[in-house]
């Protein structure tokens, strides 16, 4: 699930998280794939790997840039997020309506510059340790 995330299939990903989460998991969510069901077995591989899609689904750090929303599965068309911790030491937080990002704040942790990307949008800017900086859809300032 993890690769179909950072490979942007958001059906795939998407597909795979209602598996474990139907298919895979006890009443508690927490998983225990298909042969741990029959041994009563929990499999962290599959819960903290499953936590992990779902946060690279709403946002990904591998490279220089902060995707945000870029697996986003169109069965989760309104949501928001918090909290979520991205490389360049930053927290981010998300609101989405209809598919489509509302608001992202950015919280600096160590004053780094923040590069974002929402669609085929991107900008980078200064960031000054424990400030925070809220943008719209257009990744303007608000």
């Amino acid at each position: 699930m993890c690769s179909y995330t950072c490979l942007v299939d958001v059906d795939a990903a998407y597909k795979h998280l209602r598996h474990i989460l139907c298919n895979s998991s006890w009443p508690n969510l927490f998983a225990v794939g298909e042969r741990g069901r029959e041994r009563k077995m929990f499999e962290t591989d599959v819960n903290f790997g499953s936590t992990s899609a779902i946060a690279e689904m709403l946002a990904q750090s591998h490279a220089r840039s902060i995707p945000l929303l870029p697996a986003l599965p169109t069965a989760l068309p309104d949501g928001s997020v918090k909290g979520l911790r991205a490389r360049g030491g930053v927290a981010v937080d998300i609101e989405w309506a209809n598919g489509q990002m509302k608001t992202a704040t950015i919280k600096s942790i160590n004053g780094s510059p923040c590069k974002l990307k929402y669609g085929k949008v991107l900008i980078e800017f200064e960031t000054v340790s424990g400030q925070e900086y809220r943008i719209d859809s257009l990744l303007k300032r608000i």
